[in-house]
C-alpha cells in the first residue's frame, strides 16, 4: 500500500530538513555563526519534521504539524519583540532553544520521532482505514 499524502508530506520535509542542517553545520565554520547558534535554529525544524512523520503514522499529521510550526512561529515571534533590533543578527539570547536543556528536549523528540516512524513503517493509521 502506498503511503498517504500526509505521510508522504511529512518524510519529505523531514528529509529536506535533515539536508538544510547537515548543511548547515558544514558552512557553519566559513560564517560568523556558533555552532551553539546553527543549534538554535535547526534543532527545531528537525524535531518538528520528525514529530510530524512520527505523528503522521497514526493520525492525519496536517493540524498537529501546523499547530507545532505556528509554536515554533510564535516563539521566534515573541523573541524578535524582545530583542533589541541591532541585536537580532548577532545573539540568539533569550530565545528558548537557545538553552542546553532544550537543545537536548529537541533531540530527544527527533530521536523519538526517527525511531517511532522506523517502527511503524508498514502501519496503515487508523485515520486512512476508516471506511
Amino acid at each position: 500500500e502506498a503511503m498517504a499524502a500526509g505521510r508522504v508530506a511529512a518524510t519529505r520535509a523531514f528529509v529536506a530538513s535533515a539536508l538544510a542542517c547537515a548543511a548547515g553545520v558544514v558552512v557553519t565554520p566559513l560564517t560568523t555563526i556558533s555552532w551553539t547558534g546553527a543549534a538554535v535554529w535547526l534543532l527545531p525544524a528537525l524535531a518538528i519534521s520528525a514529530a510530524a512523520v512520527a505523528i503522521s503514522t497514526f493520525v492525519d499529521a496536517t493540524v498537529p504539524t501546523t499547530v507545532l510550526a505556528l509554536g515554533w512561529s510564535a516563539t521566534v515571534a515573541a523573541w524578535l519583540r524582545g530583542a533589541p533590533r541591532a541585536l537580532r543578527d548577532l545573539t540568539t539570547d533569550g530565545l528558548v532553544t537557545a538553552r542546553p536543556a532544550v537543545q537536548i528536549a529537541l533531540v530527544a523528540v527527533t530521536v523519538a520521532g526517527v525511531l517511532v516512524s522506523m517502527a511503524r513503517s508498514d502501519a496503515t493509521p487508523a485515520w486512512r482505514s476508516a471506511p
